[in-house]
Order: structure tokens, then sequence, then C-alpha cells
């Protein structure tokens, strides 16, 4: 059922009657497709016996931080979602946990979960397609260049400013980054190209180059996070509004 609708009349969200997310949810358990952990109570030792066969889970929040003490072990596991209103902190050896457990993940969308860290741990998931999480960090390293396989980058971070070391335009699957922040973009090297980017959000006045929109040469949809006089500021005889005109 469609649920919001953008003002242009397109379908934004749609949900379901809760009759059909049950009938869902039974089949997703018959054939392996989803396991609710915790749902309706605590976490029960046939569940994460199941683990194994299972390849996409859906981790109750509550019960998230015991799921990861109790030695899970996904070989087959590729996505891992986690959402609720609330959020809970994991520490570095809860992060190194999902690495060991779940090799073979390819979406990560865990927002509920705030890391007070980067969670370097995660770069060797190098089948990541898809990734959301929550964090303090205020620099994104260089090291998710590992992520060669990556198209969908979402931060959520309780800094104003995200610093990327990485080159993005090197990861030649990438598609959309999503931050709330300001995103500052290093300076790309050599011959590395964005063709691939759809979606660049918030970036700061000063990544707003010349050479982002050149590279750039499939952006869709783009956000510019900072104070309206940064926009309007003269940056060598032109401001970021007349690159964006290009």
């Amino acid at each position: 059922m469609t649920d919001k609708v953008s003002a242009t009349g397109e379908i934004k969200t749609c949900r379901v009657h809760d009759l059909i997310r049950d009938f869902c949810l039974r089949e997703a358990y018959k054939y392996n497709f989803q396991e609710i952990h915790g749902y309706g109570g605590g976490l029960h030792e046939d569940s994460i016996y199941d683990l194994q066969r299972k390849r996409h889970i859906s981790i109750d929040f509550n019960n998230v931080v015991n799921f990861i003490s109790s030695q899970p072990y996904g070989p087959r596991v590729c996505s891992i979602l986690c959402s609720s209103r609330e959020e809970t902190i994991l520490l570095p050896t809860d992060v190194s946990a999902i690495a060991d457990a779940f090799k073979l993940t390819r979406v990560l969308d865990v927002r509920s979960i705030r890391f007070t860290r980067f969670p370097f741990y995660l770069t060797q998931l190098v089948h990541f397609r898809h990734i959301a999480l929550t964090s303090d960090f205020k620099v994104l390293l260089e090291a998710i260049s590992k992520w060669w396989n990556i198209q969908t980058i979402v931060i959520f971070t309780s800094s104003r400013v995200l610093e990327i070391k990485a080159d993005i335009w090197k990861m030649v699957h990438l598609r959309h980054l999503e931050k709330n922040a300001s995103i500052i973009l290093c300076k790309a090297r050599g011959g590395s190209n964005g063709e691939q980017i759809h979606t660049l959000f918030n970036i700061s006045p000063q990544s707003c180059t010349n050479d982002l929109f050149e590279r750039a040469i499939k952006l869709k949809n783009m956000g510019i996070r900072a104070q309206l006089t940064m926009l309007l500021n003269d940056m060598g005889g032109s401001t970021p509004f007349d690159n964006l005109g290009k």
C-alpha cells in the first residue's frame, strides 16, 4: 500500500498489512531467507544453530549485544539488518566478532548501532555492496578503499564535518554516498573517475569544484551542506553555484 508520495506524485514509501507481514515471516523462515533473532523474547539456542543455514538475518535491537557475545557463525549470511528507534554502542571487540562471523556479508544496515571509532575490522569484508551505520568519528579512513565492490555508503555521524580520506573516484562501483554531516572529499589522484556516482549527500562547498562535476557525469541527486554565505563566496572568480550549473 502506498504510504508517502512526493511533491511530483511519485511513490516514496510503501507498507504492507500486518497479515501480509506475518505471511512473509513464515515463508522467510521456511526457505532460510531470514531469521529474526530475539523476536518475541530472548535468544534461542536453536536459532543460533540455524544461523549457519541462513542467508539474510534481522537482529532484534534489544538482543544485539547478547547475539554477538554468543559467538555466532554465519558462513552463508549475505545481509544483516538491525533497526530500532533507540541506539546501542558496540565495542571494538564486538566489531571484530562481526567481521569474523560473517565474512560473505554484502549488505550491512545497522543504523541503530553507534560506532564510537572507525570500525576498521569491517574493512576486511571486501564483498560489501551496501553499508549504513551511525558513528561518532570525524574521518573516514583510506582503508574503505578495500570495499572494491561497494555501491552504497550511508553514514550518520554526530560530527558536523566528515572528512573522507579515501579516493572515492577509484571506487569504480560506488553509486551512492550519503552523510548527514558536511563531507570534505580528498583530491582525486591519477586517472581515477566517478562515472557511476549517482548520489552525493552532503558535500561541503570547498569540495564543489569543477573537477568534481567533470568526473561525476551521471550525478542525479546532490546535497550541499554549509552556511549560505559559504556557497556564495568567490573561489578564484567563481562560486560553487557556478560549477553546479555545469
